[in-house]
């Protein structure tokens, strides 16, 4: 529903485990890319690696992120 807090708060929960459930370098990817919406080549230069490394991590962490049943449910709520 719009405006629902108790919504927000609860996507909130479920995307910070599941980042944390990622494993170190695809989690710096996601959060940089998608959430810090940073460019690959700046993305592959604060890590220290090349942009093709920065894809496939950030394909990777996506994927796992997509597979969380917890935030495609939320999700799935919201866009009802």
């Amino acid at each position: 529903a719009p405006g629902d807090a108790t919504g927000d708060a609860d996507l909130r929960v479920a995307l910070r485990a599941a980042l944390a459930a990622l494993p170190a370098r695809q989690r710096a990817v996601v959060v940089l890319r998608y959430l810090e919406d940073l460019p690959e080549a700046q993305v592959a230069d604060l890590l220290g690696c090349s942009v093709g490394t920065v894809r496939s991590h950030g394909s990777r962490g996506l994927a796992r992120l997509r597979s969380v049943a917890a935030l495609t449910d939320l999700i799935g709520e919201e866009t009802r």
